[in-house]
């Protein structure tokens, strides 16, 4: 798709990502495009321009606040509680900094890494949101917009940006 794009005169591409089994393989395409000259190309994952916030996980605390904030009726508030008893705490099994796992049914019972109603969740403000409290999702909001921001950031960088390649040595 994006070489389709440099085909019909994109010279930059931003490409937005949010499942984190793509960041290594886009990570490294979006090199290969801008190194071979066909566009510009950059990655963009969400959950990483707003990681200081939270862990990252599968369903964790990240994800489902940003679900509350675009989707909230795709949150199912009355599973949260059996979401955390198949938990696992974080992602992979690791080992002299490996992952040694390669897929989630390895390390967790229910797809579910990290908490999706932890304290630490950026859409709480005290933890003891229960069923059917939206907290008025300010909070959720909160880590939407700052995503939205990290990508406008990221954009006005790209467009700004002189893509010519230096001269091979």
């Amino acid at each position: 798709m994006i070489e389709s794009l440099a085909f019909h005169g994109w010279e930059k591409v931003v490409v937005v990502n949010g499942h984190g089994g793509n960041v290594g393989a886009l990570t490294e395409l979006c090199g290969e495009l801008t190194r071979t000259e066909r566009a510009y190309t950059v990655p963009f994952t969400w959950f990483e321009a707003v990681a200081d916030r939270s862990r990252m996980g599968h369903g964790g605390p990240l994800e489902t606040a940003l679900l509350r904030a675009t989707h909230p009726e795709l949150v199912r508030e009355d599973r949260i509680e059996a979401a955390r008893e198949g938990m696992a705490e974080r992602w992979g099994e690791w080992v002299s900094r490996v992952n040694l796992a390669v897929d989630s049914a390895e390390f967790t019972n229910n797809g579910v890494v990290g908490d999706p109603g932890d304290p630490d969740d950026p859409s709480e403000t005290d933890g003891s949101r229960t069923e059917g409290e939206s907290n008025e999702g300010e909070r959720d909001d909160e880590l939407l917009a700052e995503a939205a921001a990290a990508l406008a950031t990221l954009l006005d960088a790209v467009a700004d940006r002189d893509t010519g390649r230096p001269a091979r040595k």
